[in-house]
């Protein structure tokens, strides 16, 4: 067994799911999946459209078509909860 971190493991569940042919919809997630940027990156691979919670202090850049960043940072800051999170959308 090869020790997983949450993102990775939702990743895999969510090209499951494409696998299995289940109907394609929007990604719901939380912080310990919207604050890492493989697992939002690797969602819009996929084709999909995702709304996460991020921490206050988390930077999202927008991004060309080979990776590389484009302009300011994307203040986003919808909806903040106790917990310090935000709302985001990709």
């Amino acid at each position: 067994m090869t020790f997983k971190t949450k993102p990775e493991l939702g990743v895999e569940m969510i090209e499951r799911a494409i696998a299995d042919g289940l109907p394609a919809g929007l990604v719901l997630a939380d912080s310990a999946y919207g604050d890492n940027s493989e697992f939002r990156r690797r969602v819009r691979c996929e084709g999909l459209g995702y709304a996460v919670g991020l921490h206050r202090t988390t930077t999202v850049w927008r991004l060309d078509l080979l990776g590389r960043r484009i302009g300011d940072p994307v203040a986003v800051v919808i909806w903040p909860t106790p917990s310090g999170e935000v709302a985001f959308g990709g």
